[in-house]
């Protein structure tokens, strides 16, 4: 199976590589799934095909799997696993709210603030990077 293709959990962030993240194979169809066993999470997401009994929630092919795992919305980095680049502009998240802000001075550390704003610190859980403005590709 070609699983090096797997983007990580887009809940816990397990990765194929740690062989958490899979393609399984059921019956000659396919699905990718987590089978994430950390304590605090144990997320076991998966993407299945259209159907909803055993045959038909998989999909025909692997490449089919692995393309509808990886086609979704950005996923939430924990500021304990991964930081941003220095000074980027990132979505951020709390234990109360989501809001706008930089990791800064890496070199000690590091500080996080909202907007930038050095007179407001923050202590954000998660970031993810901020989507691209309307009209505006990757290429």
């Amino acid at each position: 199976m070609n699983e090096s293709n797997l983007k990580p959990c887009p809940f816990c962030g397990a990765t194929a590589v740690n062989g958490t993240v899979s393609v399984e194979c059921f019956r000659g169809r396919y699905l990718v799934e987590c089978g994430c066993d950390a304590p605090d999470c144990g997320c076991g997401a998966r993407v299945t095909g259209p159907g909803w009994y055993a045959d038909e929630d998989y999909f025909e092919t692997e490449a089919e799997a692995i393309a509808a795992w990886n086609r979704r919305a950005p996923y939430w980095i924990p500021v304990r696993d991964r930081l941003p680049i220095e000074c980027q502009r990132v979505l951020l998240i709390d234990d109360e709210e989501c809001y706008i802000g930089t990791h800064e001075d890496v070199d000690a550390g590091g500080y996080w603030f909202r907007d930038g704003d050095r007179d407001y610190p923050c202590d954000p859980t998660h970031w993810m990077p901020l989507p691209k403005p309307p009209g505006m590709t990757d290429e």
